[in-house]
């Protein structure tokens, strides 16, 4: 498990948010990014809500850039568990003519760059003038 985390872009978005109580939340961040993993562990790479600066994640969209990744061979994808704030990558299997026949995740050690866009409660609160 090596990766490294790079934030490309946050953006605070006042008034996008409401707490359990339906109450107005101004905290609210959006960050883009991507994870670049060297050597992958197939116990899944951690991508805890304090690596995106938030303090949980209401939403998450993870996409393996370069998904596919030759003729013949299906894309990969990748699924974040939120109990473990891990996420996993996967490789689509096929017999050359049905798609998706089946699932498998990637093997230890291989590489792989995930893009993410993720929404939440931010750890710094912005300045409202």
């Amino acid at each position: 498990m090596a990766n490294s985390i790079r934030i490309t872009f946050k953006s605070f978005l006042p008034k996008s948010g409401r707490g359990l109580d339906g109450s107005s939340q101004q905290t609210k961040q959006l960050v883009i990014g991507e994870v670049r993993v060297s050597s992958y562990s197939r116990n899944g790479e951690t991508l805890t809500p304090s690596n995106l600066d938030l303090f949980s994640i209401d939403y998450i969209n993870l996409e393996v850039k370069d998904a596919v990744r030759s003729p013949g061979k299906a894309p990969r994808f990748a699924q974040y568990q939120h109990a473990s704030s891990d996420f996993y990558v996967f490789d689509r299997t096929h017999d050359g003519t049905t798609p998706d026949v089946g699932v498998s995740e990637i093997a230890t050690g291989q590489a792989a760059v995930v893009t993410f866009n993720a929404f939440g409660p931010a750890r710094t609160v912005p300045e409202l003038t």
